[in-house]
């Protein structure tokens, strides 16, 4: 009992009692009752509301303090019981769900692989972070917690969607690995938005079947909304355009305009100077990738002249007529290396180097005229690289097209004639009005330069597509182009390189010119290509891979959907800095062949970057034609078996698959990519 203990000095015996085995102790201070133990009355004493934090610190010592106030008449083994669950994690089954979502969005907006919970690191990690927690099985994870994360995405999704004002209609098509052909449909808003992909199935891709998808989509998300239908150039295409125009009047159709200036590099490439230099350019490559000697002492030269961090040399990739600049610009930076390893191979006692390479590297000319052709292919690039933009306006195009037609340095070329005659035909290709009304619309640009029948175009544009307020706009975009009415607004023009043109035109004439501001808006939310779309396939590749070949089709939606919007509501457009880079001097101009440093290395990352090369379908409209560059020469391993087949598919479904196309119609392109198909 420890009857010498000084806890008696708190504590009266008080002898046997039939409620307390060890008989009873009565605390001095209070008339709690409890077993004759010192544990048992120690345990009072210390939370006794009675007892003075002196008495206590003279009983347990000067460093006791308080603990958490009680209520004194709990029975002490309760007390023992409870301290003991607070060292063992436990979790509610509310809990445990939230966390679970929890994780599997974060699986699923990361695009890892669902067996990710049953790795036994993850299964430690999370046993040392959370015992109580239960990670969900992968059979959980693709059906359950999938389901639920998908609808909370969507519920997301559908209110960036009803907040928007206009929304543009992107689509493209795309073969995967197992060779099932998708569509896919993106709404602009203006940020991108992915809301829907299927497989065709066995549904032709006529223009009809085209025509009953993008009417589904349109109806989902309300026609009035619907400024734009953006797809690829292909002649079904342009057939299920002429049969939605008559449908809904209001939509506007409009093809890649990236995709075009694609074409236009492949146009150039396709020139017999420009072809010669590149075929040059490209048997240099081919010799050092394909010879292991050679390839070991280029190395040598070019960590010894350039570092570690030196410029791997470059093939194009076949179709991709902007990987061309790429190839160049990877020779032009290693031209001292190449010729130093040149000028030792030619007395290697074993390597063998052609006397056609020599005789290339040696040429003077041949280094010039790479120069030469790499800045023009590079000013276009730079142009795919900006219209493929999330953030570029439908009215910088016309400006940007503008200056390459009247580029000094496009104008001394040799092949200028060639050049600018080719710039032309490609842009009355693409030409639509609302790229010159987007221009004039835009409150930097104001039309400056268009032709003076301009207005004669607006007219038109305006009766056609906004016919119940059509006086209302013209007469208020009259006064817009002469700064009258409410127009007439000193500050507002002295910001118009200040703030962005939707903020512009919303805050400063709402409520003056209404008509003609919401008809600004809607112009200047209109993208300039399809890329989102063919980017959301990069998404879809990533999770339908060649170890995941097993997914089902709404399960590959499903993860597709979760993925790709995470990425584009959470990520800020890439190329932010390259637009800003290029923006500060003639509006988009980039022009200026003075400033253009091959050895700048923001120009050697944009065309080292594989992401930054052009990924479109080439789909033409018939008057390509591959054959003319004498294709063989390009390198075919270089072209991932995704990307090419997925160019391959997209070419021969929608040629082969329009109904009613006449046989003049049918392109020796079209043909040549069937047959490659087929093999």
């Amino acid at each position: 009992m420890g009857g010498n203990h000084p806890i008696w000095l708190h504590f009266t015996k008080i002898g046997p009692d039939k409620e307390f085995k060890q008989g009873c102790a009565k605390c001095n201070y209070c008339d709690h009752k409890g077993n004759e133990s010192v544990i048992r009355c120690e345990g009072h004493l210390k939370v006794c509301n009675n007892v003075s934090l002196e008495i206590k610190q003279r009983h347990f010592g000067s460093t006791f303090q308080e603990p958490e106030k009680r209520n004194s008449t709990v029975n002490t083994s309760r007390q023992r019981s409870s301290n003991i669950q607070s060292f063992v994690d436990t979790m509610s089954q509310v809990e445990q769900n939230d966390i679970e979502l929890s994780f599997a969005q974060a699986i699923f907006q990361c695009g890892l692989p669902l067996s990710l919970p049953e790795l036994k690191p993850i299964k430690d990690l999370f046993k040392k972070a959370r015992p109580a927690l239960i990670l969900p099985g992968r059979k959980k994870l693709s059906t359950t917690l999938l389901n639920k994360a998908y609808e909370k995405t969507k519920d997301e999704v559908n209110k960036i969607i009803n907040k928007a004002e206009f929304i543009s209609i992107i689509s493209d098509g795309w073969s995967n690995l197992v060779s099932e052909h998708w569509t896919n449909y993106i709404l602009a808003t203006p940020v991108p938005i992915f809301v829907f992909a299927k497989p065709t199935g066995e549904v032709q891709q006529n223009s009809n079947n085209i025509v009953a998808d993008l009417e589904k989509i349109i109806l989902d998300y309300n026609p009035k909304k619907v400024s734009v239908i953006i797809t690829d150039n292909a002649y079904v295409m342009k057939k299920a355009w002429k049969i939605l125009d008559k449908k809904y009047p209001s939509i506007i159709f409009l093809g890649c305009l990236a995709h075009n200036l694609n074409l236009l590099v492949g146009d150039i490439i396709k020139l017999e100077w420009a072809q010669n230099i590149l075929l040059n350019a490209i048997m240099i490559v081919k010799y050092f990738k394909n010879h292991t000697i050679p390839a070991a002492i280029l190395k040598r030269y070019q960590e010894d002249k350039y570092g570690s961090n030196y410029k791997t040399l470059k093939l194009p990739v076949e179709t991709r007529w902007g990987s061309s600049a790429s190839c160049l610009s990877s020779i032009k930076v290693n031209q001292l290396a190449i010729s130093l390893a040149t000028t030792e191979l030619i007395n290697h006692p074993t390597a063998i180097i052609d006397s056609e390479i020599i005789e290339i590297v040696q040429n003077n000319n041949f280094w010039n005229e790479i120069q030469n052709l790499f800045v023009i292919l590079k000013i276009i690039v730079s142009g795919i690289t900006i219209f493929e933009s999330n953030i570029s306006y439908l009215s910088q195009f016309y400006k940007w097209y503008e200056n390459l037609e009247t580029n000094e340095y496009l104008v001394r070329s040799s092949a200028s004639e060639q050049i600018l005659d080719i710039i032309l035909k490609r842009w009355n290709s693409m030409y639509n009005p609302i790229i010159e009304i987007a221009y004039l619309i835009d409150s930097r640009f104001q039309g400056k330069t268009l032709a003076n029948d301009i207005m004669t175009t607006v007219s038109d544009f305006v009766k056609r597509y906004y016919l119940e307020t059509c006086t209302k706009i013209y007469s208020q975009l009259l006064e817009f182009l002469n700064h009258s009415g409410p127009f007439n607004n000193t500050m507002a023009w002295e910001t118009v390189n200040d703030v962005d043109q939707l903020t512009w035109w919303t805050r400063n004439f709402s409520n003056s010119a209404p008509e003609l501001t919401q008809f600004a808006k809607r112009i200047l939310t209109i993208p300039t290509s399809s890329a989102a779309a063919e980017r959301n396939w990069s998404n879809f590749s990533h999770i339908h891979s060649k170890k995941r070949n097993r997914l089902k089709s709404p399960r590959v939606f499903k993860l597709g959907y979760i993925f790709s919007n995470s990425k584009l509501q959470n990520i800020y457009d890439t190329k932010k800095e390259f637009i800003k880079k290029i923006s500060k001097s003639d509006n988009l101009g980039c022009f200026n062949i003075d400033k253009i440093d091959l050895k700048d290395k923001f120009w050697e990352d944009l065309f080292d970057n594989d992401e930054n090369e052009s990924d479109f379908s080439d789909e033409e409209d018939l008057e390509e034609d591959i054959d003319e560059f004498n294709i063989d020469y390009y390198n075919e391993d270089q072209v991932s078996n995704d990307e090419y087949s997925d160019d391959l598919y997209d070419e021969y479904s929608d040629n082969q698959y329009s109904d009613n196309q006449d046989i003049e119609d049918q392109d020796i392109e079209d043909q040549d990519i069937e047959n490659q198909n087929i093999e």
